[in-house]
Protein backbone atom coordinates (compact mmCIF):
# COMPACT_ATOMS: atom_id res chain seq x y z
CA UNK A 1 0.00 0.00 0.00
CA UNK A 2 2.80 2.10 0.97
CA UNK A 3 6.14 1.18 0.12
CA UNK A 4 8.20 4.35 1.04
CA UNK A 5 7.35 3.19 4.73
CA UNK A 6 10.51 2.89 7.19
CA UNK A 7 10.43 0.38 9.55
CA UNK A 8 9.56 2.46 12.57
CA UNK A 9 6.44 3.75 10.94
CA UNK A 10 5.51 0.09 10.39
CA UNK A 11 5.49 -0.22 13.63
CA UNK A 12 3.38 2.97 14.94
CA UNK A 13 0.80 1.81 12.29
CA UNK A 14 0.08 -1.68 13.55
CA UNK A 15 0.33 -0.46 17.45
CA UNK A 16 -2.33 2.70 16.35
CA UNK A 17 -4.66 0.73 14.07
CA UNK A 18 -4.58 -2.93 16.86
CA UNK A 19 -7.75 -4.18 18.15
CA UNK A 20 -8.27 -4.26 22.07
CA UNK A 21 -9.01 -7.90 23.16
CA UNK A 22 -9.69 -10.05 26.29
CA UNK A 23 -10.33 -7.75 29.25
CA UNK A 24 -11.81 -4.18 29.46
CA UNK A 25 -9.42 -1.42 30.69
CA UNK A 26 -9.87 -1.01 33.94
CA UNK A 27 -11.56 -4.52 35.09
CA UNK A 28 -8.60 -6.11 35.64
CA UNK A 29 -7.46 -9.86 34.49
CA UNK A 30 -9.75 -12.60 33.38
CA UNK A 31 -8.65 -16.22 32.20
CA UNK A 32 -5.26 -16.96 31.36
CA UNK A 33 -4.01 -13.08 31.23
CA UNK A 34 -1.78 -12.20 34.16
CA UNK A 35 -1.86 -8.26 33.17
CA UNK A 36 -4.72 -5.84 32.47
CA UNK A 37 -4.59 -3.42 29.93
CA UNK A 38 -3.78 -0.16 31.00
CA UNK A 39 -4.01 3.40 28.78
CA UNK A 40 -0.52 5.37 28.32
CA UNK A 41 0.14 9.28 28.14
CA UNK A 42 -0.14 9.82 24.28
CA UNK A 43 -1.95 12.31 22.42
CA UNK A 44 -1.68 10.27 19.08
CA UNK A 45 -4.72 7.91 19.11
CA UNK A 46 -7.72 10.28 18.55
CA UNK A 47 -6.20 12.67 21.12
CA UNK A 48 -5.53 9.90 23.61
CA UNK A 49 -3.74 7.05 24.46
CA UNK A 50 -2.94 3.89 23.63
CA UNK A 51 -4.21 0.63 25.18
CA UNK A 52 -1.47 -1.82 26.09
CA UNK A 53 -1.14 -4.86 28.26
CA UNK A 54 1.88 -7.08 29.21
CA UNK A 55 -0.31 -9.86 27.43
CA UNK A 56 -1.69 -8.67 24.24
CA UNK A 57 0.88 -5.64 23.43
CA UNK A 58 -1.35 -2.79 21.47
CA UNK A 59 -3.72 -5.98 20.95
CA UNK A 60 -4.89 -7.92 17.64
CA UNK A 61 -3.64 -6.85 14.35
CA UNK A 62 -6.53 -5.38 12.24
CA UNK A 63 -4.76 -5.91 8.67
CA UNK A 64 -7.73 -3.52 6.84
CA UNK A 65 -7.22 -0.53 9.37
CA UNK A 66 -3.31 -0.82 8.95
CA UNK A 67 -3.51 -0.89 5.30
CA UNK A 68 -5.75 2.04 5.37
CA UNK A 69 -4.03 4.16 7.59
CA UNK A 70 -0.83 3.55 5.84
CA UNK A 71 -1.61 4.51 2.53
CA UNK A 72 -1.63 7.78 4.01
CA UNK A 73 0.78 7.98 6.72
CA UNK A 74 3.58 9.81 4.88
CA UNK A 75 1.51 12.72 3.45
CA UNK A 76 2.86 15.00 6.07
CA UNK A 77 6.03 13.45 7.46
CA UNK A 78 8.90 12.07 6.23
CA UNK A 79 9.41 8.03 6.57
CA UNK A 80 11.10 6.77 10.06
CA UNK A 81 14.28 5.18 9.61
CA UNK A 82 17.26 4.47 11.69
CA UNK A 83 18.71 7.43 10.02
CA UNK A 84 16.42 10.09 11.67
CA UNK A 85 15.89 7.97 14.96
CA UNK A 86 15.97 10.16 17.62
CA UNK A 87 18.04 9.00 21.24
CA UNK A 88 18.05 10.23 24.98
CA UNK A 89 20.50 8.45 26.96
CA UNK A 90 19.79 8.58 30.63
CA UNK A 91 22.62 7.07 33.08
CA UNK A 92 21.09 6.61 36.51
CA UNK A 93 23.68 4.57 37.83
CA UNK A 94 27.36 4.14 38.10
CA UNK A 95 28.01 2.17 41.45
CA UNK A 96 27.60 -0.84 43.10
CA UNK A 97 23.85 -0.63 45.23
CA UNK A 98 22.45 -3.41 46.94
CA UNK A 99 18.60 -3.75 46.88
CA UNK A 100 17.20 -4.18 50.31
CA UNK A 101 16.11 -7.79 50.30
CA UNK A 102 12.64 -8.97 50.66
CA UNK A 103 11.53 -5.54 50.25
CA UNK A 104 8.48 -4.80 47.97
CA UNK A 105 9.07 -1.27 47.81
CA UNK A 106 12.77 -1.77 46.02
CA UNK A 107 15.08 0.89 45.01
CA UNK A 108 14.49 3.43 42.67
CA UNK A 109 16.98 5.62 40.33
CA UNK A 110 15.81 8.44 37.98
CA UNK A 111 17.56 10.49 34.97
CA UNK A 112 16.43 13.56 33.16
CA UNK A 113 15.94 13.46 29.39
CA UNK A 114 16.62 16.96 28.25
CA UNK A 115 15.40 16.41 24.55
CA UNK A 116 11.02 16.30 24.26
CA UNK A 117 10.92 13.51 21.43
CA UNK A 118 7.86 11.56 20.61
CA UNK A 119 8.53 8.02 22.17
CA UNK A 120 8.60 5.16 20.12
CA UNK A 121 10.61 2.82 22.29
CA UNK A 122 12.75 2.73 25.80
CA UNK A 123 15.30 0.49 26.89
CA UNK A 124 17.39 -0.42 29.99
CA UNK A 125 20.40 -1.44 30.66
CA UNK A 126 21.30 -3.02 33.38
CA UNK A 127 24.65 -4.63 34.86
CA UNK A 128 23.10 -6.69 38.15
CA UNK A 129 24.40 -9.72 40.41
CA UNK A 130 22.04 -12.03 42.04
CA UNK A 131 21.48 -14.76 43.22
CA UNK A 132 18.06 -16.27 42.54
CA UNK A 133 16.12 -14.58 39.52
CA UNK A 134 12.70 -15.41 40.43
CA UNK A 135 12.76 -12.38 42.95
CA UNK A 136 13.34 -10.01 40.60
CA UNK A 137 10.73 -7.33 39.23
CA UNK A 138 11.79 -4.56 37.55
CA UNK A 139 9.80 -1.60 36.22
CA UNK A 140 10.11 1.72 34.04
CA UNK A 141 7.96 4.95 34.58
CA UNK A 142 7.93 7.47 32.24
CA UNK A 143 7.56 11.44 33.35
CA UNK A 144 3.70 11.25 32.77
CA UNK A 145 3.57 8.10 35.36
CA UNK A 146 2.94 5.45 32.75
CA UNK A 147 4.69 2.22 34.57
CA UNK A 148 5.54 -0.66 32.36
CA UNK A 149 7.00 -3.79 34.17
CA UNK A 150 10.11 -5.43 32.58
CA UNK A 151 10.24 -8.35 34.41
CA UNK A 152 8.11 -10.07 37.14
CA UNK A 153 9.56 -12.88 39.00
CA UNK A 154 10.60 -15.30 36.37
CA UNK A 155 13.60 -17.64 35.06
CA UNK A 156 12.86 -19.75 38.94
CA UNK A 157 16.38 -20.29 41.18
CA UNK A 158 19.13 -19.23 38.14
CA UNK A 159 21.80 -16.76 39.19
CA UNK A 160 22.87 -13.78 37.27
CA UNK A 161 26.23 -11.84 36.84
CA UNK A 162 26.30 -9.86 33.88
CA UNK A 163 24.49 -7.10 31.46
CA UNK A 164 21.47 -6.88 30.25
CA UNK A 165 19.22 -4.61 27.62
CA UNK A 166 15.44 -4.80 28.40
CA UNK A 167 12.99 -2.73 26.15
CA UNK A 168 9.22 -1.60 26.88
CA UNK A 169 7.15 -0.59 24.11
CA UNK A 170 4.43 0.25 26.09
CA UNK A 171 5.63 4.34 26.47
CA UNK A 172 4.98 5.24 22.28
CA UNK A 173 3.26 8.06 21.84
CA UNK A 174 4.35 9.95 25.13
CA UNK A 175 6.73 12.84 25.42
CA UNK A 176 10.39 12.17 26.61
CA UNK A 177 11.37 15.30 28.36
CA UNK A 178 11.32 14.77 31.97
CA UNK A 179 12.37 12.70 34.88
CA UNK A 180 12.19 8.61 34.11
CA UNK A 181 12.43 6.25 36.92
CA UNK A 182 13.88 2.71 37.23
CA UNK A 183 12.16 0.64 40.05
CA UNK A 184 14.04 -2.40 40.67
CA UNK A 185 12.53 -5.06 43.56
CA UNK A 186 14.03 -8.27 45.12
CA UNK A 187 10.75 -9.57 46.58
CA UNK A 188 11.86 -12.37 48.48
CA UNK A 189 14.42 -13.02 51.12
CA UNK A 190 17.35 -15.37 51.35
CA UNK A 191 19.25 -13.96 48.72
CA UNK A 192 21.21 -10.68 47.35
CA UNK A 193 20.74 -8.93 44.22
CA UNK A 194 22.97 -5.97 43.72
CA UNK A 195 23.58 -3.26 40.74
CA UNK A 196 26.10 -1.27 39.54
CA UNK A 197 25.39 0.58 36.24
CA UNK A 198 21.88 1.59 34.69
CA UNK A 199 21.46 3.17 31.45
CA UNK A 200 18.06 4.09 30.39
CA UNK A 201 17.34 5.26 26.59
CA UNK A 202 14.63 6.51 24.41
CA UNK A 203 14.27 6.05 20.76
CA UNK A 204 11.54 8.40 18.57
CA UNK A 205 11.30 10.94 16.40
CA UNK A 206 12.16 14.49 16.92
CA UNK A 207 9.03 16.85 17.31
CA UNK A 208 8.71 20.52 18.06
Amino acid sequence: ANPGLGWRDVQSILALTARQVGSEVGAGTAGSERYAWQFNAASTWNGGGLHFSNDYGYGLVDALAAVRLAETWLDATPAQTNGNQFTNTLDMLNATVVIPDGNFTGTSFTGSAGFDDEVDRVTVTITFSTTFLADLELYVISPDGTVSELIDDVAGSADFNGTWTFETQAFRGERAAGVWTVRIVDDAGGDTLSVSDIVLRTYGRFSS
